[in-house]
């Protein structure tokens, strides 16, 4: 991530191991059919499946996730006031446009 841009004092590394295990999502479990959405893969859930699963499984486990904690990193004041009143213009505009849905009557 360092070769791409990121300042290296903004990443974190955390090793979680067994302590944190993969959960399955929905597309995962639509990929391996052995598996359900909701599924966590902890040691003793994996020692119940096939040889070929469980190695899936370990493969799963074994992973990199990036968590974005913020965005505003490195902004000055001004650069963070500014972000927020076009945010809030942002928001106010669309919910004008909401408000103006709800006049339509069929």
């Amino acid at each position: 991530m360092v070769e791409h841009g990121v300042a290296k004092e903004r990443l974190t590394a955390m090793g979680y191991g067994e302590s944190r295990p993969k959960v399955i999502r929905k597309k995962l479990a639509e990929t391996h059919t052995f598996l359900h959405e909701g599924d966590t893969l902890t040691e003793a859930f994996i020692k119940q499946l096939k040889p070929d699963e469980q190695e899936i499984c370990n493969a799963l486990n074994r992973r990199t996730e990036f968590q974005v904690l913020r965005t505003t990193y490195g902004m000055t004041i001004e650069e963070l006031q500014s972000t927020n009143k076009e945010a809030t213009k942002q928001n106010e505009r669309q919910q004008a446009t909401e408000n103006e849905d709800d006049d339509f009557v069929f």
